[in-house]
């Protein structure tokens, strides 16, 4: 076994990939980070090693570009970033028998599962999760109650969240996006809490939760919370999912209880806020893939804040050849 390792992140122009890439480097058993993206204009050169442009997870060269660069850069493990590309590295490994190195994805049920918002909510409420009422658009019924929510069926995360308030939004929003989800908005909005989810091949399982204040639609703030009606939902879920890995749950804690309503099959946008604290998700999944022992044992210190913070990056232009 090495001591060091070559590590491949996707989408490293977006700002998960880019918090995973700080977690990473600050790693012992880290060597180089290699980045792809589908374009170069973002500040890949503050966060990588070497940066390389893919086409579309969707397209049929997408996964052969890949294997290229993996081989070319020794790559020990590859760790998708956005959605689409955590399906189709999940479909190489699955149904392709992809080889060329190691894929930090959640096991179990995780995927595809959680990929697809409905199906999610289906699953988890036959094995007695409170979920939200969720519906697909094109049933063309109206929602059951409003305000609600207008969401994308294939996971994205916050980013394509639509409050919906009246019957008129529900009609005219259906038009323009019909395969989406119309979902129950829960209440109270201030009471939202997103958690990281970590189960090892022990079955052993950690979490931290946070209670946090939206930026747009990523996290801006979030305070350490310990609430043990939380703590047991990210077991329960852990558990019915047969996880092995990192998932992240966001919730509402309604006064029926917490409520998760989006599940993401990936690292999260807070993965670097969960590492300052202890909450190593990303160096567990590594030492779990490599077959390496540790000691999964975390205690957040309730009320601990941490915030957002945004930088700058700056390349001079080229002078002119004379």
């Amino acid at each position: 076994m090495r001591d060091k390792y070559t590590i491949l992140l996707t989408a490293i122009g977006g700002d998960v990939s880019q918090s995973a890439a700080k977690v990473l480097r600050g790693l012992d058993i880290v060597d180089r980070i290699i980045g792809v993206d589908l374009s170069s204009d973002n500040p890949h050169f503050v966060f990588v090693d070497a940066f390389y442009v893919v086409p579309r997870p969707d397209s049929a060269e997408y996964i052969s570009m890949l294997e290229n660069i993996v081989e070319k850069e020794k790559v020990d493990f590859v760790i998708p970033i956005s959605e689409p590309e955590v399906r189709a590295l999940w479909e190489a490994k699955e149904l392709r028998g992809w080889n060329k190195a190691q894929i930090v994805i959640p096991g179990g049920l995780a995927l595809p599962l959680c990929l697809d918002n409905l199906d999610t909510v289906q699953f988890l409420e036959k094995r007695g999760i409170v979920m939200p009422w969720t519906r697909l658009v094109s049933d063309d019924e109206v929602p059951k109650s409003f305000p609600c929510v207008m969401k994308d069926r294939w996971s994205w995360g916050s980013r394509s969240f639509l409050a919906i308030e009246d019957e008129e939004a529900a009609e005219y929003f259906s038009k323009c996006r019909p395969n989406s989800l119309f979902q129950e908005k829960l209440l109270p909005s201030d009471q939202e809490y997103t958690c990281g989810i970590f189960r090892n091949k022990k079955k052993e399982t950690a979490s931290i939760i946070f209670k946090r204040t939206l930026s747009g639609p990523r996290t801006g703030k979030a305070t350490v919370v310990i609430d043990e009606a939380i703590e047991n939902l990210c077991n329960q879920i852990a558990s019915i999912l047969e996880l092995r890995g990192s998932i992240n749950v966001q919730l509402i804690k309604t006064e029926k209880g917490p409520i998760p309503f989006d599940i993401n099959p990936r690292f999260s946008g807070t993965v670097a806020f969960r590492d300052l604290v202890g909450f190593k998700d990303v160096l567990w999944s590594l030492f779990d893939q490599l077959n390496i022992d540790f000691q999964l044992h975390f205690s957040p210190s309730a009320g601990t804040k941490i915030y957002r913070t945004y930088g700058e990056a700056i390349i001079h232009p080229k002078e002119k050849e004379a």
